[in-house]
């Protein structure tokens, strides 16, 4: 990932990638932020060691998008989520 791209133009970019028409790239980015609750982080940098942005769950969580937004067929993720007891 591109440190000085945000999430959304993170995602845009990998759909640009597997799509030529740009509405639907922009499309499939917002549908992807909302699936992985990254609306709110759609305008952060994603940042690097050197320069903090997103934290490591929202970068894992864009991870996952940029392999969602450019499929043309549906894609199942699981994902294991252990909350310890407290």
């Amino acid at each position: 990932m591109v440190p000085v791209l945000t999430a959304f133009e993170t995602l845009y970019y990998s759909a640009l990638f597997h799509t030529a028409d740009e509405a639907d790239a922009r499309t499939r980015a917002r549908h992807v932020l909302r699936i992985l609750g990254l609306e709110k982080a759609a305008d952060t940098w994603v940042g690097n060691s050197l320069m903090k942005r997103l934290s490591g769950g929202e970068k894992r969580r864009l991870s996952v998008g940029c392999a969602l937004v450019g499929s043309s067929s549906s894609r199942f993720v699981f994902v294991r989520c252990c909350l310890a007891e407290s």
